[in-house]
């Protein structure tokens, strides 16, 4: 039996992963496996990650400088 071939956004990847969602929550919105997200989207996850770090590191600059 195979498979259906899961077309998932990338840019909706990112966005999650940005917004701070684990690759178990990204995988719960999609309806997959977590695999599918871990082997076929790092690089997407990574970079939203790498987004997430920008903004909280942005946001604490803020808060010192004005605090």
């Amino acid at each position: 039996m195979m498979s259906k071939k899961l077309d998932l956004d990338p840019d909706k990847i990112r966005a999650l992963a940005s917004f701070g969602c684990t690759i178990l929550d990204i995988a719960k919105y999609f309806q997959c496996d977590e695999s599918t997200i871990r082997k076929n989207y790092k690089a997407e996850f990574e970079s939203g990650l790498e987004d997430l770090k920008l903004s909280l590191i942005s946001v604490l600059l803020l808060v010192s400088i004005y605090f």
